[in-house]
Formats: structure tokens, sequence, C-alpha cells
């Protein structure tokens, strides 16, 4: 006996529905639905609340739009603060769907709000078919249980997509041949507070009919770039990695929270570990550490004390909302192995706010100023840069800046030999600050900020430059 769908203007059965993450490829998929928000729709979306279709604001880390110059974005052009708990849906155009065929929904993605899980700024998609709401589901970046699976960090456009089931088999009676869908878009603060954030950001939806029979993918345990790392929680359980296929690379993110701190307050300092151990027989780890960006490398390490052919890097960091990579490969290109992978973090006093030697340099990333303080006489301040490998040497710029009343800064510019390749005390047009503008290749370099006078106390910022970007 052949089983019976009837459909009167809506599929009763879409209410069980159990969409999956799609995990195979389907070649020659046939276009339904696409909008990257650039040209003019065939029919405008339906929006409330704060959401909107531009380009704003610009200083979205990760850029406000993942293609072109708009995206579909929630918030009021800067962020979502109104004085009160607010929410929004954006509802794309109704779109006609096969009933025998499955669809994927895709979309890129990207959100700089108060935390990444659930309890507040709630971020949802929602299907609907024929007029009837049949799945929602709540994005998170970890422990999601969502068939959208997780975000990735704040300020890193990264892909979701989502396999929804035919409505019905080859076979099955269909009384309505016409069906349509709509995907909306949910953006819920949930409170009144901490809401001076970018926001959600949206881009390149597509909707797509799955025209062919599923090609399994080989499974690869870990993402293969840094927008598709693994979060791996400090202090947490460890995590297992396989080098799966010659020259397989597993990428893992660390995100430390934003800290609302009151005027003049200082950011606490942890200190990270991570490490790779438990190697099997033919495995040797090659750890790579990245602040922000995968140009910017902070540390790396092949064979670490006491961990045989396992790696170990260790960096010190004050926590204001960095995300750090971390890229796990074999030595050998040719060669496979598994792994497990495991990261510490442990709480430094700061009875001074930078330390005094190159061993205990605090991290200074590029185009972010940072506050120091020459607290007694004769303090000193070193600071680490890294200078990657498609920066022309003559683009590093190190000048200090914001000079409490009697500061008067010296800078000093080491290799990673402690050698001296250039100092400054008062730079010309900038009073006593300093600056220095040096040609530097590739490498790890330090700097150390003091007063120039060794009785002299008093407040400064540094900031590191790049002027011009040049790929290799």
């Amino acid at each position: 006996m052949r089983k019976t769908a009837v459909v009167l203007g809506c599929f009763l059965s879409l209410l069980e529905w159990n969409p999956a993450v799609a995990q195979e490829a389907f070649p020659q998929d046939v276009l339904l639905f696409s909008d990257d928000f650039d040209g003019e729709p065939e029919e405008a979306w339906a929006l409330d609340g704060l959401w909107n279709l531009d380009g704003t604001p610009s200083s979205m880390p990760g850029g406000a739009a993942f293609s072109g110059k708009k995206s579909l974005n929630y918030n009021s052009g800067a962020n979502y603060q109104t004085g009160s708990s607010n929410s929004g849906a954006a509802l794309s155009p109704w779109f006609n769907i096969p009933v025998f065929q499955g669809k994927r929904l895709s979309f890129q993605c990207n959100y700089r709000t108060e935390t990444t899980g659930t309890q507040y700024d709630r971020r949802k998609v929602k299907i609907h078919h024929n007029g009837k709401l049949v799945g929602e589901y709540v994005l998170s970046a970890s422990g999601s249980s969502s068939p959208l699976g997780n975000c990735g960090p704040m300020g890193v456009w990264h892909h979701h997509s989502l396999e929804l089931p035919p409505l019905a088999k080859p076979g099955d009676i269909v009384i309505m041949i016409a069906h349509s869908m709509r995907v909306e878009f949910e953006f819920d603060s949930v409170d009144a507070e901490y809401n001076g954030y970018p926001g959600w950001f949206v881009d390149d939806v597509r909707v797509t009919r799955l025209n062919t029979v599923p090609v399994p993918i080989p499974k690869d345990d870990h993402g293969n770039a840094w927008s598709e790392a693994t979060q791996i929680n400090p202090n947490g359980e460890p995590l297992s990695g396989s080098i799966e296929k010659p020259g397989d690379v597993d990428f893992f993110s660390i995100s430390t929270p934003i800290i609302m701190l009151l005027p003049g307050a200082k950011p606490p300092v942890y200190k990270y570990t991570v490490e790779t151990f438990d190697l099997s027989s033919s495995m040797d780890s090659v750890l790579t550490v990245y602040a922000n960006l995968p140009s910017n490398k902070i540390g790396q390490n092949d064979d670490a004390a006491g961990l045989g052919y396992g790696s170990r890097v260790t960096w010190t960091s004050a926590l204001n909302g960095d995300t750090f990579f971390l890229k796990v490969e074999h030595y050998s290109k040719s060669k496979t192995g598994t792994y497990k992978i495991r990261a510490k973090s442990e709480f430094v006093p700061q009875d001074d706010d930078h330390g005094n030697s190159s061993a205990d340099a605090t991290l200074l990333p590029a185009n972010q100023p940072v506050g120091g303080k020459i607290e007694k006489p004769g303090d000193v301040d070193f600071f680490r840069i890294e200078v990657p490998a498609f920066f022309l040497a003559s683009n590093t710029v190190l000048e200090t800046s914001d000079l409490s009343s009697g500061m008067d800064t010296f800078l000093t510019l080491y290799d990673s030999t402690g050698k001296v390749i250039g100092y400054n005390d008062d730079a010309p047009g900038m009073g006593t600050a300093s600056r220095i503008s040096k040609s530097l290749p590739k490498g790890t370099y330090y700097v150390r900020v003091r007063h120039y006078s060794s009785s002299g106390t008093g407040s400064y910022t540094i900031t590191l430059k790049w002027q011009t970007l040049v790929g290799n």
C-alpha cells in the first residue's frame, strides 16, 4: 500500500522534521533562492526592529559584509543599544520549492555581541513552509546541538549550512504540487545591558535544490582553516585530533572574554599554555599559535621538553576579546598520526603592568594601542612584536602617545638575540613622545619603554603600525 501525503495549504508532517547538517557533497545543486544584499532583489525582505540592509558599522571586526558592500545586519548603524531590551526579525520573500527533492540553506555569518552563548543576545534561524513555522535553530559558538553547527569566533566571517529533507518521496501521492518557503533571522537582546556592540551580520543567503545522489566526503575531525577552527576551552577536557592524510592540518581557537572595566582599571592578565601530547607512534606534531589573524604568528614549537615529539607554546595576554588560533600539523608532510591537545590558563598577578625583560614581554598587536605605566623610578616595560613574512620591512612603525604630565618616553628596539637595532627619545613633532620606523624582516623583536629620566614616572600608550600591506 502506497503512502499518501495530503497537502492542503500546509504539509503536516513538517512539524516532525529533524534536519541534519549536510555531511555530503551534492554536485549540480540547483539554485532556488539567493541574495547577497548588494543588488536590488525582485522582492524585498520584511524587516522589523533594528534590521537593515547596509554596510554599517564599517568598524565591525571582519567587516560588515562578507561579499560586496552590504549585508543583512541587526544594529542602528553602530550598535543595538536602545536603552531597553530589543528584538527584531528579518524575513526573506516567499519562494517556490520542489516536493520530491531535498534543499540546503546556507549563509555567511559574523557577529560581535555580549556573549557567544545563548543566555543573552540570542540569534535564531527559522524556516517557514506554506505559512507555517517548521524549524527554529539557535546559534551559539560552542556546545550547540543546532543542526546549523557552532558559530565561529566573534569578528570572523564563517559559514553555516542546513540540509532539509524532501517533502515527499517519489511514488507518494501529493495533492498540492506548489510549495513555498521563506527564511527568517531573529535577534533578541533579552535585556537592556551591554548592548553597545555592532550586532549580527548575515550575507550570501542561498537555498539550493539537492539534485543528485549524495557523494560521501572523507570525514575530517577539525577544520583545515582558521575560519573552521574548533573551539578549545582552557582548563577543560583535552580534545583528540588526527592528521588523517598527508598534508592535513587541524585548527583550534581560544577566545578571551571582553571585560567591562571602570575608567583607569586594567584588564586581568593570564598566562596560556597549549600542548599536544599522547601522540601515536607515527606522529610528530608542530604547533603554531596566531593572535586574531592567521598572519600574526606569536609562537611555534616542534618538540617540547618532557613531551617527546609533542609540542608546547606559552604566551601571556590581557583579557580584551582576543581570539587565538592554534594550528596542529605533522612535522613531515608525507606522514599521518593522532594526538591530543589541551589548553591551560592561569591568572598572573600584576604588580607591574608589563614585564621588565624580554622573557616577560607583553605581545603588542598591530594597530591596537596598548596602555602602559612607569610605576616607579627605574621601571621599564617590555613588549614583543611579530613581523609576518608578507610585510615589507619598511612598514614597521612603533610610537608612543597620550603621555601623562611629566612623562618623557625613550624607546629601544631589540632583535630576537637582544641586540639593539634602534632607539628614539623625542620624535620630531611629537613633543616628548617617541617613534621608531625601522626596516624589519620576518621575525620576533622586542621594544623597551622607559622614562628618559631615571627618577621619572608616568603613563603612556604604545602602538605598532603596518603602513603598507604587500602580498607574497
